[in-house]
Order: C-alpha cells, then structure tokens, then sequence
C-alpha cells in the first residue's frame, strides 16, 4: 500500500496540472487552434496543448487506415484472392479506399496537410473534428 502511495504522490507532481485541465478537442477549429499553438507558444500549456493536438491527430489517422485496411481485407480475404483479384473485385463492387501511401504518414506531413485544409476551407472547421479530418486526407490523397 505505501508504494501505491508513493507512486500516487510522485505521479501528482510528475505530470503537469495542464494535462487534468485540457479543453477537449470537438471541432475542426479547436483541433487547428491548438495546433497553431506550437508555432509560437506564449506559456508552457500551449506547448502541452500543442502536443495533444498533435498526438489526437496522428491517432485518429492511424485508426482510419487501420479501420480502411481491415474493413478490405474483410472483404477481400487476402488468402483467398490474388492482389490482382481483389483489386478488379473491389472496382466491381466500386469499393473505394483513401490512396495513402503504403508506408504510412509521417506525423509533420499531418500537420501540414490539415493545417492546409484548415486555411483552405475555414468554414468547415465548425463541423466534427473527425470529418475534417477525414476530408483533409482525402483531399491531400484521394480515391484509389
């Protein structure tokens, strides 16, 4: 119990007040705000703000390619199918996927692509985070 304790009390002054208080992050603006944040920040939460903004982007990517790759091989099984086929497959059924690069995308690209958007297309950072998000990769890649 007393190592709990100690744990307790050195995790309490490890992290900064900051990360109990975040905004949370619900529309497109507030995502790009505190993204603008970590080019000229003023006081240390706009970093640490900054940060999460970064970290919840590069997140929500990840999980959309994840979610893309399994939702296809789902469909088209791997084991089953040549790449040849699958491809031809999914052009019949016109199944269309994000054209990201196989290697994945680094997380300062990230942010210049949805920064991009953003300034772009300001009057669509009132929506959902996550759609703007997804509209700012498909607009950086397309369709395949």
């Amino acid at each position: 119990m007393r190592s709990k304790l100690t744990f307790l009390v050195f995790l309490i002054f490890l992290l900064p007040s900051t990360l109990f208080a975040m905004e949370e992050v619900k529309t497109g603006y507030d995502l790009f705000h505190n993204l603008q944040l970590m080019d000229n920040p003023q006081i240390p939460e706009d970093i640490t703000k900054g940060l999460l903004a970064t970290g919840y982007l590069k997140g929500c990517v990840d999980g959309l390619i994840l979610m893309q790759d399994a939702h296809y091989n789902t469909m088209f099984p791997p084991d089953m199918m040549s790449e040849k086929e699958r491809i031809e497959m999914s052009k019949k059924l016109n199944f269309h996927r994000i054209n990201m690069p196989v290697e994945g995308i680094a997380t300062g690209q990230l942010i210049l692509i949805y920064n991009k958007f953003a300034n772009e297309h300001p009057k669509k950072l009132s929506g959902s985070v996550r759609l703007c998000i997804w509209e700012s990769i498909v607009a950086a890649y397309g369709w395949k």
